[in-house]
């Protein structure tokens, strides 16, 4: 019911105390000892402001320990199981030699084709080194001739990558026009 609390009256709260005043209509917010409900409502807003930070806070820090794996920095990292037995000594070949070499390099101008030669299934790339521009990769897959956009006037070195899975080859870098490789 409009205007009741707990079964009594507005007007039965007002006759209680003489400081209460109780305006007509339906009454959301009472106030009492002379505060008026603009200056309880803005005193209460910095209130929940302060919640908000401190909730902001309080999840920056946790998002802190999670992140850095708990305060000794090293819980979040698998465990090593106990060794129950001495371990046996990783078994290292060497890598098979695949003869990996650029047999061709074309300058066209405004491209370069290369081609190379290599034993096994492979798969390729070409490492493009230009001059006061950044190394950049183009795979090759299972080709062995790239042809690669070049600017004209512009030194450049190739190098080209193959792998079988488990080991990375690489070819000696190839000078074009003139330019020095620390490929």
């Amino acid at each position: 019911m409009p205007g009741h609390f707990s079964g009594r009256s507005a007007e039965a709260f007002a006759g209680s105390s003489p400081s209460v005043t109780v305006p007509e209509g339906r009454t959301l917010l009472y106030t009492v000892g002379g505060a008026t409900a603009e200056t309880t409502v803005k005193s209460g807003r910095w209130k929940v402001f302060a919640g908000i930070g401190v909730a902001v806070v309080v999840a920056g820090v946790a998002a802190a320990v999670i992140v850095s794996g708990g305060e000794g920095g090293n819980q979040g990292a698998p465990q090593k199981p106990a060794a129950t037995s001495p371990a046996a000594p990783a078994e290292t070949s060497a890598a098979p030699d695949i003869e990996l070499s650029v047999t061709a390099v074309n300058d066209l101008g405004n491209r370069v084709e290369l081609k190379w030669s290599a034993e096994g299934d492979l798969d390729f790339s070409v490492v493009v080194a230009g001059e006061n521009i950044d190394t950049m990769v183009l795979v090759a897959n299972r080709q062995r001739e790239l042809s690669v956009p070049v600017d004209q006037g512009r030194k450049y070195c190739f190098q080209v990558r193959a792998t079988d899975s488990r080991n990375i080859y690489t070819s000696e870098p190839v000078p074009v026009r003139g330019a020095r490789c620390t490929l």
